[in-house]
């Protein structure tokens, strides 16, 4: 199924940077099966599927961090009010019904009769609960929540969801806000949960070995559309190779990352296929001119201009990456909202990097720390970053590459003890600017290494406008001012890639999740 930016755009319609306060209600429909409703549960699971994924889950409880390495779990065992369908519309889910009813409030109702694993009820004081502990401050929580600023309850089953400011993208928000059953959290504390997960999901938790796997089980009083398949394995198998051994050899039945390289091998086999889709995740190199490490070289924004231009990413593309990704001029994916066609990504001219280094008082370059996370989401990001100290060779910038574990680079990047140039990805559910300036770009964040007060304030401006075009037209000026002062080397979009047997039928998402319960087995 091959999906454009057009179809993207057209599918999401006003959910992506809609202008005017909706006047509407939002309503379940047919559109999903995950809310076909007690009457047309279908037949109970039967038979197992094994995912292999390349790196370990890293928080298990969803309010803390939002990872894309752990979502498809997260879907598996939780729901959130709000979600999207395969076509990436968004359709109500634990929310029978939502509506933007006033500048910064959103009126839900609760879908009636839910019950999470536990036997426990979700009503609108549970929705109280959640928002309150997504905003606590004595514990980590993912700074997406912060937006949120209280729920009132009217009844059981509705309730008002109060913003901190006016939020045009509050329910693309919602879609990884998974709902916890509060008493059983209270009962048995944050680490209690993190051991033994409840939600109200299609699957129940069952058992956790960290760095080798986790197994799930339909649970058979599930509220919506029985899940197909019964029990699911999560393996982490960080190695490409071992992977794909493993699915030819029919140990696993879906792999991901699959590798651009192993693209071919797997669709060859007769037992085995590609599934792929264009993704909303980019893969960028983060500047940061203060790092302990050195690089103050980079304070100069010619430096990091000239750094851009030396790179040959097309050729990275091409033959690094066998085509299966997508040149993009900043941060923004193709399919976001408010992406400026009319800006081209920076050409490969390593005279003009030359140019701007003898400009900024490098003539003959310098010697610089650059670091890559090994094991990651993406695929090959070592070759990737491999090419690119090749080229940057090319015009005297030496690089000093090491390949770490992610789980150190996570901690080094935490601490801010990572280099100056350092390979990173990022990606949303959204398919809004919103998350990218806000996660990477923004001065506040904890994930930002050089940003500006004046982003700052574009982004703060864009986030609260519920006016489409005026938010647009903020996209776009902020696209092109860190185009001329790039806080990254500016790379690409990836495809998700994934390897299955033959017998799997899935449909490969933008979002980068996967559904398990809606996988099925021929």
């Amino acid at each position: 199924m091959k999906v454009t930016r057009r179809t993207f755009l057209r599918a999401t319609g006003a959910a992506i940077g809609s202008g005017a306060v909706p006047t509407f209600w939002h309503r379940g429909g047919p559109g999903i099966a995950l809310l076909s409703g007690a009457e047309a549960k279908g037949p109970r699971a039967t038979g197992g599927l094994v995912l292999a994924q390349s790196s370990e889950f890293h928080e298990i409880n969803p309010h803390r961090e939002l990872w894309s390495d752990d979502s498809s779990f997260h879907f598996a065992i939780f729901d959130s009010l709000i979600q999207r369908d395969d076509t990436m519309r968004l359709v109500p889910v634990l929310a029978e019904r939502y509506a933007n009813t006033g500048p910064r409030e959103w009126t839900f109702t609760l879908r009636p009769g839910i019950k999470f694993h536990n036997g426990e009820p979700l009503t609108s004081e549970t929705i109280r609960w959640n928002v309150q502990d997504a905003l606590r401050t004595d514990v980590k929580r993912d700074v997406t929540w912060q937006a949120f600023e209280r729920v009132d309850v009217i009844d059981d089953r509705t309730f008002r969801l109060i913003t901190r400011k006016p939020d045009p993208v509050l329910p693309q928000r919602l879609v990884r806000f998974f709902v916890l059953p509060q008493r059983y959290y209270e009962q048995v504390g944050e680490q209690g949960f993190i051991n033994k997960p409840v939600g109200s999901g299609p699957y129940r938790f069952v058992e956790r070995v960290p760095d080798s796997y986790v197994k799930l089980e339909a649970f058979d009083d599930y509220w919506g559309q029985n899940a197909s398949l019964r029990n699911v394995v999560f393996r982490i198998v960080p190695d490409p190779a071992t992977r794909l051994s493993a699915l030819e050899a029919g140990e696993v039945d879906l792999i991901t990352p699959l590798a651009p390289d192993q693209a071919k091998t797997v669709s060859q086999n007769p037992m085995t296929k590609v599934a792929s889709v264009t993704s909303d995740r980019i893969a960028y190199c983060q500047f940061w001119p203060e790092s302990p490490q050195g690089g103050r070289e980079l304070r100069d924004r010619r430096v990091r201009q000239a750094i851009n231009y030396a790179v040959n990413v097309d050729n990275i593309v091409k033959f690094v990456l066998n085509g299966m990704s997508t040149r993009i001029p900043t941060i923004f994916p193709a399919t976001t909202f408010a992406y400026d066609k009319g800006l081209k990504p920076y050409p490969y001219n390593p005279d003009k990097a030359r140019a701007l280094l003898r400009e900024a008082g490098y003539p003959n370059g310098f010697a610089i720390n650059m670091e890559v996370p090994a094991n990651f989401i993406l695929p090959a990001t070592v070759d990737v970053c491999q090419a690119m100290v090749g080229d940057l060779a090319k015009v005297g910038i030496k690089v000093d590459l090491k390949a770490l574990e992610l789980g150190t680079m996570v901690k080094m990047r935490g601490a801010r003890q990572i280099a100056p140039i350092f390979f990173w990805s990022w990606g949303t559910d959204f398919l809004d600017p919103e998350p990218f300036v806000r996660g990477i770009l923004y001065t506040k964040s904890p994930y930002t290494f050089y940003g500006k007060a004046e982003w700052d304030q574009a982004i703060d401006a864009a986030a609260s406008a519920m006016n489409s075009s005026q938010r647009a037209e903020i996209y776009r000026r902020l696209q092109r001012e860190i185009y001329d002062d790039p806080p990254y080397i500016f790379l690409y979009s990836i495809f998700n890639i994934y390897g299955l047997r033959r017998n799997i039928q899935m449909t490969p998402r933008t979002d980068e999740r996967i559904i398990v319960a809606r996988i099925r087995r021929t």
